[in-house]
């Protein structure tokens, strides 16, 4: 009895592992926005299952004099019911500070993905 359980076990973990190889590559869709300045940056791009981010770190200087990139942006993973999770976030010398959002049924595209 020992063996068939063992044998099963093997048997389903190579079913798994064959599902998860043959998942469809997600892929990017459309342009990716990678614009670096001297002032900063700007990223934006979309998947090809939907997730999208867009962000702009800006260089800014603290009242002590210290230079920090200041970063606000947006990540969004959809749902298949179609509604999305937004995480909307931003980061300084003060830490990450991310606000979660749920149920904006928008799907956001990038430049040059239609």
């Amino acid at each position: 009895m020992g063996n068939v359980r063992i044998l099963s076990t093997f048997v389903i973990g190579i079913m798994v592992a064959v599902i998860v190889c043959h998942a469809a590559p997600i892929e990017l869709v459309g342009d990716v926005i990678n614009e670096i300045t001297p002032e900063g940056y700007d990223l934006m791009y979309t998947l090809s299952n939907g997730v999208t981010r867009s962000e702009v770190g800006t260089l800014t200087t603290t009242s002590d004099g210290t230079l920090v990139i200041t970063v606000k942006g947006t990540w969004a993973q959809p749902f298949e019911d179609g509604l999305y999770y937004d995480i909307e976030f931003s980061a300084d010398e003060n830490g990450f500070r991310p606000r979660f959002v749920l149920g904006k049924n928008i799907r956001r595209k990038v430049k040059g993905s239609e």
